[in-house]
């Protein structure tokens, strides 16, 4: 049977919360500071170290479609601390790679096994009341955005002092840490998805034809999280070159210039509560692009540099949060696979954007990234004017997409 909840949630259960999603987010980042460094370890070069952050994002892209939906269907608790022991193990095997290979393949199985997030995200939207969730949701996420941003400064700081292997040995301890925590801290819940599995995966498809509002929030979260891995996936051979010449500490470091941002992340949830999400978005949206066209005219400028890195994690979060307040309120029974459709989406604009960063950066440098980022980022204004122009025909009557209002 499902828990019983009264439709609140402590603040110590939410803070829990968002130290997990903070620890174990960071697990798929904690390699793009490092990537220079091993590049020298294994004699390889940019374009072929630029697969260890794709497929690092590609097996968290994986793990989104095949093992957060269990979160609808299986004890939620129990899914999450099984999670974190495979990660344990993912880890154990990154720090102890011999070879460019097992570097990509063990990287890949700890992206799959670091979703704890997107699962500890939907739960916490069931168990906040409707007035609320934005203001929950938010505060979970900034720490995961948090997560997302420090380990940056963290491997950075790591890697300089003690080498790229023990940032992976230190965050196994975190990983020990944080199993403890949760096994005393979450609540045991159990859905009241009936079914198998394959019936699980099936009705993620029928959500996402059945939800015009997932389908933009999904592709609206693809292109922003391909510009925003674009730029990060890359930021440490920017700062190697020409005029700046600085190394993985100081790319690391400006993880805390985003993690500034990250602290706004609760207040873009109550703005969603008060206003609704799609002003919020659009303002996310708007934020980005003007970023982009800083970072294309006077990127090679410090200040202006630190001024980008600010603004696009500001409008990243805040298009983010927004986007899941929206689809959570579409269907309480489904939130984790309402977050599978567009956390799955939205990695795997992250995963293109890690790809595609080095081949652009040899190309263009900093301006071709700065283009492929505006690119990317009309993009998902684009979507969001195709949408808005179908709301309107739908208010009209024009339209019917099947769509219950929330």
């Amino acid at each position: 049977m499902p828990m019983s909840v009264d439709k609140s949630i402590s603040p110590l259960l939410v803070w829990i919360m968002a130290i997990g999603s903070c620890l174990t987010v960071s697990n798929i980042y904690y390699n793009q500071p490092l990537l220079a460094d091993m590049m020298h370890t294994f004699h390889s070069n940019p374009k072929s170290m630029g697969a260890v952050p794709l497929f690092t994002i590609l097996g968290y892209g994986f793990g989104l479609l095949l093992v957060v939906p269990l979160g609808d269907m299986m004890e939620k608790r129990k899914t999450i601390l099984i999670s974190l022991g495979m990660a344990f193990i993912m880890l154990f095997l990154v720090s102890f790679s011999v070879n460019l290979p097992m570097l990509i393949g063990s990287s890949f199985f700890l992206g799959v096994f670091s979703i704890v997030p997107q699962l500890l995200i939907p739960y916490a939207a069931h168990l906040s009341a409707d007035k609320e969730r934005g203001k929950v949701v938010g505060t979970v996420m900034s720490g995961l955005l948090i997560g997302i941003l420090l380990s940056r400064t963290l491997a950075g700081f790591i890697d300089v002092h003690f080498g790229w292997r023990m940032v992976y040995q230190i965050a196994m301890g975190f990983m020990l840490l944080l199993l403890i925590g949760l096994w005393k801290g979450l609540p045991p819940y159990q859905p009241d998805f009936k079914g198998h599995y394959g019936d699980l995966l099936v009705s993620i498809w029928h959500l996402a034809r059945k939800y015009p509002s997932l389908r933009e929030s999904a592709f609206i979260g693809f292109f922003l999280f391909a510009a925003l891995n674009l730029f990060w996936s890359t930021l440490v051979f920017i700062l190697k070159i020409p005029p700046y010449h600085f190394g993985a500490d100081t790319a690391g470091s400006f993880g805390l210039i985003g993690a500034v941002g990250a602290l706004g992340a609760p207040l873009f949830g109550r703005v969603s509560d008060s206003r609704g999400p799609r002003p919020v978005i659009l303002m996310g949206i708007v934020m980005e692009f003007i970023s982009f066209v800083l970072l294309y005219f006077f990127g090679f400028f410090l200040p202006v540099l630190i001024l980008f890195v600010l603004m696009m994690d500001l409008g990243q979060q805040g298009s983010h949060i927004s986007n899941q307040t929206k689809i959570f309120a579409l269907d309480p029974g489904a939130r984790s696979r309402l977050n599978t459709v567009y956390m799955f989406t939205a990695f795997m604009g992250g995963a293109m954007g890690s790809g595609i960063g080095t081949l652009i950066l040899s190309w263009g440098g900093l301006k071709g990234i700065s283009l492929a980022g505006m690119v990317l980022v009309g993009l998902a204004a684009t979507v969001y004017y195709f949408f808005s122009s179908h709301k309107s025909k739908e208010s009209k009557g024009i339209l019917y997409t099947g769509e219950v209002p929330s």
